[in-house]
């Protein structure tokens, strides 16, 4: 029984409240399902991630990071000079960005987040 509890319990922490990768195969995909927010990030400014998407809890975006080393041509198809950036989606197109600074950082809330995904819903009605 605790097995399975132990099972259960590492699949909804796998679920909610982590952040997936993206990859070549997956992104188009993974884009255009609702409201989804994506972190452009890069192995050798890693120091700089967006580590409160690990922590960020709102149903309404899925969150999701890529690569860019792994997938430059990502990179390029969606205009990605500034690391980190943070693009959202809804059903494919981009609704908002947020980037980086020229020290390579980027300080966001989760307030501030969560008020850029509400107005974003908002404007649908």
């Amino acid at each position: 029984m605790f097995k399975q509890l132990l099972i259960l319990g590492v699949l909804i922490t796998s679920l909610f409240g982590q952040v997936r990768e993206l990859t070549d195969e997956n992104f188009e995909k993974a884009t255009r399902r609702g409201l989804v927010v994506v972190e452009f990030w890069a192995t050798w400014n890693e120091v700089n991630k967006v580590v409160i998407l690990d922590e960020w809890d709102n149903f309404d975006a899925k969150v999701y990071r890529l690569k860019i080393c792994s997938y430059p041509q990502i990179q390029a198809d969606n205009e990605v000079v500034i690391l980190p950036t943070i693009i959202i989606y809804d059903d494919g197109v981009e609704v908002n960005r947020l980037q980086g600074d020229m020290s390579f950082s980027l300080e966001v809330t989760t307030k501030q987040l969560d008020k850029i995904i509400d107005e974003i819903l908002m404007s649908k009605f």
